[in-house]
């Protein structure tokens, strides 16, 4: 997963590129950052997250890699979500 953020203002130009693997869903770390709050549903959601985790694994290996969001606000800021 890449998250793209780019700013085309003269003054404030900057772009950060952040590269987050997608087995990082599964990461033991998440899972017990998520654990601290007691009103999360940790189990139920363990299974969908691996579900969704698969399921992102097998379309990208047949379709290839796509955007999830691609946003632009009025200042001219764009942040884009790539799978």
């Amino acid at each position: 997963m890449k998250i793209v953020v780019k700013s085309v203002d003269e003054e404030d130009r900057f772009r950060i590129s952040v590269w987050i693997p997608l087995v990082f869903l599964k990461s033991r770390m998440l899972w017990r950052l998520m654990s601290r709050d007691k009103d999360v549903d940790l189990l139920g959601m363990r299974e969908t997250v691996d579900c969704i985790y698969s399921g992102l694994r097998r379309f990208v290996k047949r379709n290839g890699h796509f955007y999830l969001a691609c946003v632009q606000s009025s200042d001219g800021t764009r942040v884009s979500i790539k799978i």
